[in-house]
């Protein structure tokens, strides 16, 4: 008889109410430890505010964030509200970041301050958005700057229960969306659904036993179908991610140093 199915939003609170003062995620770039407690409250925060601004269930919501803690934040979020993210990555050149925006039809974003540099030009020319800035403070220069969008900035909140945003999911919801290259026409869409990723990851932990307090290594962009694969072991299971600096991947001794300081379980 199979088990009951239980969301991955569902999961992951779980883990974190578990393994509050746990490592969920290691910034290499700024040195930066952030445990399970601080993530459960930054996502859930940020779905509170999502689902203020009239976000729907099952509906795309855009991560104007990179490959750092907002993204991985943002997509808990985006998970736990019952909707889908969409990944963009601050190495595509405009337009393709554009034509995901708008092949995406998302009406909502969640935006890393810090890259407000390479969305710009996302910002400039797509369609209105809800977007959703954490830790920013006053949102009045966004504003101006933008008036057809509404910005929506915040901090994480103490207070705010898990269940209270925490939206069923089917195992048939689509979980999220990844863009083709393009490089025979106009970005495709490829839907991938909460079933899909809940199966993988069974399989591969039948295939590759990894303890609960396992490190593993984050080297592609969220982008990228395969970077699922650590996201989600780590995460659900009370390991922490690390993420790499990508300057340091590309050569041999980069990647050694990367690779064993903190040493890794799983890349």
């Amino acid at each position: 008889m199979n088990a009951p199915f239980k969301s991955l939003a569902q999961s992951f609170i779980e883990t974190a109410l578990k393994h509050g003062d746990r490592n969920a995620l290691f910034i290499e770039h700024s040195k930066r430890y952030v445990t399970y407690r601080e993530m459960l409250r930054y996502s859930v925060s940020a779905a509170c505010q999502l689902q203020k601004s009239g976000y729907e269930i099952q509906s795309p919501c855009l991560l104007l964030a990179g490959n750092g803690y907002a993204a991985y934040a943002g997509l808990m979020a985006v998970t736990i509200s019952g909707g889908i993210f969409v990944p963009t990555n601050v190495r595509y050149p405009a337009e393709r970041n554009l034509a995901i925006a708008e092949g995406s039809k998302a009406k909502h974003a969640i935006l890393d301050p810090a890259l407000i540099g390479y969305y710009a030009p996302v910002l400039d020319r797509c369609s209105p958005l809800a977007v959703i800035i954490p830790e920013c403070g006053d949102a009045e220069e966004f504003h101006k700057r933008w008036p057809r969008h509404r910005f929506i900035t915040f901090d994480p909140d103490h207070e705010i229960c898990p269940d209270d945003v925490l939206k069923e999911r089917n195992p048939d919801d689509i979980l999220y969306i990844l863009y083709t290259s393009g490089s025979t026409g106009v970005p495709k869409g490829v839907a991938v659904p909460d079933r899909g990723i809940n199966s993988y990851l069974e399989c591969a932990a039948e295939g590759v036993h990894v303890s609960a307090e396992g490190r593993f290594m984050q080297l592609l962009d969220l982008t990228f179908d395969v970077a699922e694969h650590p996201l989600w072991r780590a995460l659900l299971g009370g390991g922490c991610l690390y993420l790499a600096n990508e300057t340091l991947l590309f050569t041999p001794h980069g990647w050694v140093s990367n690779a064993t300081s903190p040493p890794m379980t799983a890349a």
